[in-house]
Order: C-alpha cells, then sequence, then structure tokens
C-alpha cells in the first residue's frame, strides 16, 4: 500500500473554503485536514485496487456527532459516524474499501452535518502494477516489498526468501528499466515473463 498525506495534490478539498488545515506530532506528517461543513467534499482519483482513508477522532466535545457519506465509484455510500471522545483517537481507519478491480476509480467523502468534526490525516492505497516504477516508489520501499505488497492485496501467497534474494549487479542493471522491473517482478512471483 502506498500512504499519501492529506495535503498531496491528488486529494482535492471542495469548496477550499470549508475546509482548514491542523495537525500535531501524532498524527502522519504531522497535517490534518478538517472540516465542520455540510456538504464539504474530499475527492481522490487513483488507479489501483484498494483504497484505505485514515483520521483523526477529535476530542472536543462541543463538537455535535459527524456523519459522513464514502462513496467509491458508483457503489452504495457507506456511513461513517462517531461521537467526540474525551481524548483525540489517532490514525483512526475511517473507510476500507474490498479488493477492486484494477484500474481507475473515484472516492468521494461528502459531510452531511454543519458543525461537526471531520479530520482526514492520510490515505492508503494500492496502485496498478503499471503505475510502479523506480522513479514513483516512496523512499524506502524496495522491489521486493513492492512485490509483497501486491501479493498480499491480491491475497496472493507472498514470495518465497530465495526468489527475492538481494543482488546489486542485477539491481544496478535494472534500475529505471520499466522492462527490467517487470521482469524481476515476474520472477519474484514464480512466473515466466514470456519471452
Amino acid at each position: 500500500m502506498q500512504r499519501i498525506d492529506d495535503t498531496d495534490p491528488r486529494i482535492r478539498y471542495t469548496p477550499p473554503k470549508s475546509w482548514f488545515t491542523g495537525g500535531n506530532a501524532a498524527e502522519y506528517n504531522s497535517t490534518t485536514h478538517g472540516s465542520k461543513t455540510a456538504g464539504a467534499q474530499m475527492v481522490f482519483h487513483f488507479t489501483g485496487t484498494k483504497v484505505d482513508v485514515y483520521g483523526t477522532i477529535s476530542s472536543n466535545v462541543a463538537t455535535v456527532q459527524n456523519f459522513d457519506l464514502f462513496t467509491l465509484d458508483d457503489q452504495d455510500p457507506v456511513q461513517w459516524s462517531v461521537s467526540p471522545q474525551t481524548a483525540p483517537v489517532y490514525h483512526q481507519k475511517m473507510f476500507s474499501s474490498p479488493i477492486l478491480q484494477d484500474g481507475p476509480h473515484v472516492l468521494t467523502l461528502e459531510l452531511l452535518v454543519d458543525k461537526s468534526g471531520t479530520w482526514i490525516d492520510y490515505l492508503e492505497f494500492m496502485p496498478s502494477p503499471s503505475e510502479f516504477s523506480s522513479s514513483q516508489l516512496p523512499l524506502g520501499t524496495t522491489t521486493t516489498s513492492v512485490v509483497r505488497a501486491r501479493a498480499q492485496a491480491l491475497g496472493r501467497p507472498e514470495p518465497s526468501p530465495g526468489l527475492c534474494k538481494p543482488s546489486r549487479a542485477r539491481d544496478k542493471a535494472l534500475k529505471g528499466s520499466r522492462l527490467g522491473l517487470a521482469v524481476w517482478k515476474a520472477q519474484a512471483l514464480g512466473l515466466s515473463p514470456g519471452f
């Protein structure tokens, strides 16, 4: 899964005046986006097979209980509602999609209640295999971890350690090559690349 912060430009907040920023050290990258306005929306377009949304549950007892709707593509909306807590709850999973057909998707969050508090911290999604390239991987992500994460998301067994042995010469030769990366991933999964 690839994690993206609430400040990532791929996430759109509309209307912009209905959203504000916040955050503290307990939150991912110390940032959040929040809204207390009915009709405010968060929209995320992605190409992949899964998406999860994480946020913070407010400790402001003056805030009314929120009722929000998550809509993925043309599926039925999923309601998320929670009352303010006596202490903030961080990294709370607000929405989790099932495994999706690989392709483009749109996730929309809409607030339904005025003066409630909804706080978005980060999203995680599983990109399509075609989206993986060495230039797009987050810092610290290895090709082996990408193959393992992809296998887990698809419900397939992880490649055995013997198939994922690091090789500096091989990694150097494959660096920056989409074809080489595809061949290596196929070999790591025990598949024949077919050429």
